[in-house]
């Protein structure tokens, strides 16, 4: 699910800033919503998955954060959507600290964004270019949590049960609500 959003955002970095995205975008948020429809049907007919789902949030907000145990932040970012709770506040900010934790290394290494003269810390209190630089190449994951968290809100309202959002889904035909 996440792929839709991180191909919308490079494919919106390439074009022409005077032409139009908003046919794209919703199309974008249209096979957002249909794939996350499909996904909350396959989780509310077989209930493990929902388990499963609580199980890896709870286990992330226990501190077991690290690649091996959650290898890839976005499919939690879905597994959130799923779970119990859904996207709550304790949970945005652990993925947060993780995320930032987890581009630092992916900003230093020549596989990523090869900027390895952020390596470097100045003497200054505050560096404009390692802001700059930092928020340049953290975009597409701060895009994607930002995205991931208007999702959660405009869908999974606190404390109604999955059957219930998914049941108003159908009614909107895998829609927004």
């Amino acid at each position: 699910m996440n792929d839709v959003v991180v191909k919308f955002n490079r494919e919106a970095e390439m074009c022409d800033p005077r032409s139009i995205l908003s046919h794209a975008s919703e199309k974008a948020n249209e096979a957002y919503f249909t794939l996350f429809h499909l996904l909350l049907y396959v989780a509310t007919e077989d209930l493990s998955i929902i388990r499963c789902a609580n199980q890896r949030i709870a286990a992330f907000l226990q501190g077991r954060t690290i690649k091996t145990v959650c290898p890839n932040l976005g499919h939690l970012l879905v597994t959130a959507l799923i779970s119990n709770d859904g996207l709550t506040e304790d949970l945005t900010i652990a993925i947060i600290k993780e995320t930032i934790l987890r581009n630092v290394v992916w900003m230093l290494d020549s596989k990523g964004a090869g900027m390895a003269e952020l390596s470097y810390l100045e003497p200054l209190a505050v560096s404009e270019y390692r802001f700059i630089k930092t928020f340049q190449a953290s975009r597409t994951s701060y895009r994607l949590l930002m995205f991931l968290g208007l999702f959660s809100r405009s869908v999974r309202i606190p404390g109604k049960p999955l059957e219930s959002i998914r049941d108003d889904m159908f009614n909107t035909y895998g829609g927004p609500p």
